[in-house]
């Protein structure tokens, strides 16, 4: 759903990024798209207000994290 990860996760390791650093963008960006899943909203409608949900979202009890 999120376009260009694998192309973002890749100019990480040619930056010679750490495996552990690329390891947890990965992981950050999943629970961001399960998170756009869940709210049935798309990453072209993603706004200001999205981003302020989001974060709600990660101080939540409830949240899933990326398995």
């Amino acid at each position: 759903m999120l376009p260009h990860i694998t192309d973002f996760l890749e100019s990480l390791h040619s930056l010679s990024y750490s495996a552990e650093t690329i390891y947890n963008y990965e992981r950050d960006l999943k629970v961001f798209e399960q998170f756009l899943v869940d709210s049935s909203i798309g990453f072209a409608n993603v706004d200001k207000q999205t981003v302020g949900y989001y974060k709600a979202y990660l101080s939540s009890q409830d949240r899933r994290t990326a398995s």
